[in-house]
């Protein structure tokens, strides 16, 4: 997989990358986290209507009480996700850092595609999972969404062709 490959998998230019070197994230990078946690919000907020669409249709008219508290229960589930999606997104931001992870990586999947180095676990976009593991990468992440930000091969390695 080349480093254009690794740049369009994570939506981000070469000059990202660089930034990350220096182990500054950049607005970009930002808006992708940010645009990940819509998803995710996104992704609840069916859910939720779903539950409660099946709830209302399949329970006793007038509702009883023990499907009022389960309804509520699905929203603050809602909300819960809402929350800790964009506390990563924001707190990313804030800090402005990346950190970079260094070394061989195995990429599974396992309720979604992760990739592993330095014995932490990331999830990654679909089109990684067929990243080269036989030689070592740069992996940045914004520890404070846990979330990987950018791949490069690592340079400092023999095998690195440019």
């Amino acid at each position: 997989m080349t480093q254009d490959h690794l740049l369009k998998a994570f939506g981000i230019e070469a000059e990202d990358v660089g930034a990350n070197r220096t182990g500054v994230l950049t607005a970009r990078q930002v808006r992708a986290l940010r645009r990940h946690a819509w998803s995710n919000v996104s992704a609840a907020l069916v859910l939720v209507a779903l539950l409660l669409a099946i709830l209302y249709l399949v329970a006793d008219k007038p509702l009883q009480w023990i499907q009022y508290t389960l309804a509520g229960l699905c929203v603050a589930a809602l909300a819960a996700v809402c929350a800790y999606a964009f506390r990563g997104a924001r707190a990313s931001r804030r800090a402005g850092v990346v950190q970079c992870l260094t070394g061989p990586v195995t990429v599974e999947r396992k309720d979604g595609y992760h990739l592993t180095v330095q014995e932490r676990s990331f999830w990654i976009p679909p089109e990684l999972m067929h990243l080269d593991t036989s030689r070592p990468y740069r992996v940045y992440i914004a520890p404070a969404a846990k979330r990987i930000v950018a791949i490069e091969p690592d340079p400092t390695t023999a095998e690195f062709t440019a």
